[in-house]
């Protein structure tokens, strides 16, 4: 199988092994120097033949290496909250709700 991977993708996944066999942490992120080399080689080959040979997800190289926070961290807004608190609301005739400061 080797055999059918260009030469540059063989150096570029030896050097991404070497750096897995060594990282301090399983889920470590990958230094943005094998991310940039990844990604440009995506441009050149297949998806599929770099995602088999380097195993990386060639959509993923894109996105920016630092996570956004989850929903769990996000302030949880609701009616309750205190620009609503002061706000009064009328109702009119056809029951629709006014804003009224």
């Amino acid at each position: 199988m080797d055999s059918t991977i260009p030469a540059d993708l063989l150096k570029l996944k030896t050097r991404l092994e070497a750096w897995r066999a060594t990282r301090r942490y399983a889920r470590q992120p990958i230094p943005d120097e094998f991310r940039q080399a990844a990604a440009e080689m995506a441009g050149r080959y297949s998806p599929s033949l770099v995602r088999s040979a380097l195993k990386l997800d060639p959509w993923r190289l894109k996105k920016p290496s630092t996570k956004k926070p989850s929903r769990a961290h996000h302030e949880r807004h609701t009616v309750n909250d205190d620009r609503f608190q002061s706000a009064a609301l009328d109702q009119i005739g056809d029951g629709r709700a006014v804003y009224s400061p």
